[in-house]
């Protein structure tokens, strides 16, 4: 029996079963996935930790084909977003445009509540649904989004809808608390959201359309996904550049721009071609 140490410290068995379902959630076959797994079998040890075991399968993925492994990286490429340039809220103002709302970053000038202004990471609209975003990005993606941030939201939309609506002080009609976050949330911070009507998003949260779903779903994938520095990426925000489909059809003069080689260049082209062509 083999023990797989945890980010947290936790001792968990090693199952290969979740193994091969992360193969699997990738985009390989049932076939390359049972390889996968009979490899990393043979290379683990007891007390591997879970990220040498990542690793450890990644690198077996690159060896079938990069595109593959980009789509497992992908958690770990949503927590290697570069929080100086506000990447994560322009990346999640970017993909809830792709899912259909009317998304704004930090609108200014800021909201006016009944006792203060406040700076939402994201306004989006639809139908007759405003709702005020907050979105809580963690470098570790084994960290719980906790209570604190959906009662802070609450706050927020509480403050805003008890604003005067008769003043010219920006307030606007907001209906519903929002939290997107790129980890999972802790038992209290669901409970308290369920019964205050918030709205949230993290991974794999809620079944089905957690912020991973909706990124596959549109194919939205993020820039360090495809390993961009981070220099990189922020010229690239700056040119309103925020995912993979902005990237490949951004003008030749942008990318030049980055300073990123042209070989560099041509080969994230072709990986991004790559990827927005598999299922």
């Amino acid at each position: 029996m083999v023990n797989v140490i945890k980010m947290n410290g936790e001792v968990d068995k090693y199952d290969p079963e979740k193994v091969k379902r992360s193969c699997l959630r990738a985009g390989v076959s049932a076939e390359t996935a049972e390889k996968i797994v009979d490899e990393v079998s043979k290379k683990i040890y007891d007390g591997i930790p879970t990220g040498k075991l990542f690793k450890m399968v990644h690198n077996l993925l690159a060896n079938e084909e990069e595109p593959l492994a980009a789509r497992y990286n992908l958690k770990e490429a949503v927590s290697n977003m570069d929080s100086d340039c506000f990447e994560f809220e322009y990346y999640i103002t970017r993909l809830l445009s792709r899912c259909g709302y009317d998304a704004r970053h930090s609108p200014e000038p800021k909201i006016q509540g009944r006792c203060s202004e406040h700076e939402i990471d994201v306004v989006t609209r639809k139908d007759k649904e405003l709702a005020l975003v907050e979105c809580k990005h963690h470098f570790r993606s084994h960290t719980y989004t906790g209570l604190g941030v959906p009662m802070r939201q609450w706050s927020r939309l509480d403050d805003v809808q008890n604003a005067d609506k008769n003043n010219d002080m920006g307030s606007v009609p907001a209906t519903l608390a929002w939290v997107i976050t790129n980890t999972k949330y802790s038992e209290h911070a669901i409970t308290y959201a369920r019964c205050k009507g918030i709205k949230m998003t993290g991974w794999n949260f809620p079944h089905g359309s957690g912020l991973n779903d909706l990124i596959e779903e549109h194919k939205a994938y993020p820039l360090s996904m495809i390993s961009i520095p981070k220099w990189a990426r922020q010229k690239l925000i700056d040119e309103k550049i925020y995912d993979i489909i902005d990237f490949t059809n951004a003008p030749t003069k942008i990318l030049n721009g980055t300073g990123l080689k042209d070989e560099d260049i041509n080969a994230y082209l072709k990986l991004v071609d790559n990827l927005l062509k598999m299922r």
